[in-house]
């Protein structure tokens, strides 16, 4: 019946006034009634004309004009709830963000409405919650990392809930905890590296707070020599923060850098006697929840067995094989120390055992030549090489085609391929001369690193043992 009604009165195209109108008419009528009510009074006072009543809660036109335009045409019961909630609808998000007037970005937070607390404890562990996005504004508007963002939240809370935020601190074991914890390898390292604090200053410092508190606040030294290589090289410390807020913490050593600082403890002055080249590897493998590289230098004589050592040069943890996280974190910087040692070509030990790569002034103990390698496995050699994401049917090494394969020596030098060959490829892929797969030949885009010839990539034995006799049972 409603329906049928309000379908009917809609075809009459009746015009329903505004507000004011509305105001407006009823004031005029009700002059109207008045006059004629009196006019045979002998009262001689002035009937005045009647003006739009104004309302005490219509907002004022010039500081609100938005709001003064839309009450003044819209009937105002409710109407700035109304308002909102459309807002909030039309945003579908619990962080309304918005441009102030000095053009920069505003945050408005919407609490939902729950009847339990159990309801909001849900609601805020969530990656959506107003939580978070009250951290990512402070750490945005500050300029800082959103772990400071978070302390500065949690002191405002703390001025004035600090009863609350013991409670929860016991109610999760963090008091109780508290006393024994005692900072990780790679927090002390941060800490140290960005203080500009070396080892043995650190020790000095580490020991005046342990006879303060009367307890030991960080791992033991031993122990942070043996996570970061057992050498008396510290490592630089750093993080990364994922656009899903995932904090990957990493560290590395430039190996250029830890070559020189630690040649006294690679090799004595009197192993150097016979030395004819040296040889430097270096790697990378994933594992564990965490990316390793390793470096090997190998001292290789005319008539004695070789001497090596092995250091770990860079780790970032991080549950994901990822290339792009690599670029990210650690590889950039390995390989600027690589290209140094590259770029020099020889190994020169001088009277005062300092290690140099180009050149020395001083009579030197030795001056060799260098060669760099690279070992790993095959996925390795993609990402390096830059052929992540390639067909597998395609080789590392040479251009070959698979159906051309014929035997390990017998693909031509001018087959196998080199960094500037790739170079070219890569630039008559980018200008579409290339276009077929046949044509690319398993390349992708430029190496990572540009310096080291495929050649010099050490075939992975173990690797391909273990895949031919997986093919092999396969087949049975």
């Amino acid at each position: 019946m409603s329906t049928k009604l309000a379908v009917e009165v809609g075809k009459l195209d009746l015009i329903y006034p505004t507000i004011n109108d509305s105001i407006k008419s009823t004031s005029d009528l009700s002059s109207k009634s008045d006059s004629e009510e009196h006019s045979d009074s002998d009262c001689e006072e002035e009937i005045d004309d009647v003006s739009p009543v104004s309302s005490p809660d219509l907002p004022d036109a010039s500081e609100y004009p938005l709001l003064h335009f839309l009450f003044s045409t819209q009937v105002r019961e409710n109407l700035f709830d109304k308002l909102l909630n459309e807002v909030v609808r039309y945003h579908n998000s619990a962080a309304l963000k918005f441009k102030r007037g000095n053009n920069t970005e505003g945050t408005l937070l919407y609490v939902p409405s729950f009847r339990t607390l159990s309801r909001y404890e849900k609601e805020f562990k969530k990656r959506s919650s107003i939580l978070l996005e009250a951290v990512e504004a402070i750490s945005k508007n500050a300029k800082c990392p959103p772990n400071d963002a978070c302390e500065s939240l949690i002191m405002g809370l703390c001025h004035y809930y600090d009863d609350a935020l013991l409670s929860v601190a016991v109610k999760r074991g963090m008091a109780d905890g508290a006393l024994d914890r005692k900072m990780d390898e790679v927090s002390v390292e941060a800490m140290l590296s960005k203080a500009g604090v070396n080892w043995k200053n650190a020790r000095i410092l580490f020991r005046h707070i342990k006879q303060f508190f009367g307890r030991s606040l960080f791992v033991s030294e031993k122990k942070r020599r043996a996570y970061f290589g057992n050498n008396d090289f510290p490592p630089e410390v750093d993080s990364e923060m994922l656009p899903d807020k995932t904090i990957i913490r990493y560290w590395w050593k430039k190996p250029d850098l830890l070559l020189q600082h630690q040649i006294k403890q690679i090799i004595n002055p009197g192993d150097l006697h016979g030395l004819q080249r040296v040889d430097i590897c270096t790697g990378g493998d994933h594992g564990g929840g965490r990316f390793r590289m390793l470096l090997k230098i190998l001292f290789r004589f005319v008539d004695k067995p070789a001497i090596t050592r092995l250091f770990e040069i860079a780790n970032v943890l991080h549950s994901q094989d990822d290339i792009g996280i690599l670029n990210k974190t650690v590889l950039h910087k390995i390989a600027d120390g690589l290209r140094n040692i590259k770029r020099g070509g020889r190994f020169i030990v001088d009277n005062n055992m300092q290690l140099f790569f180009d050149q020395s002034n001083t009579e030197n103990l030795c001056d060799v030549p260098t060669s760099l390698y690279i070992n790993g496995d095959l996925k390795y050699f993609a990402q390096m090489l830059g052929r992540d994401g390639m067909s597998t049917s395609w080789c590392m090494w040479c251009q070959a085609h698979p159906n051309e394969w014929r035997g390990l020596f017998s693909v031509p030098l001018q087959q196998l391929w080199s960094i500037s060959q790739q170079l070219e490829y890569v630039q008559r892929i980018e200008a579409g001369v290339l276009k077929e797969p046949r044509e690319k030949k398993g390349i992708v885009s430029l190496p990572l690193i540009d310096f080291i010839e495929p050649r010099h990539y050490i075939f992975p034995q173990l690797h391909f043992e273990i895949g031919a006799a997986n093919n092999v049972l396969d087949y049975l």
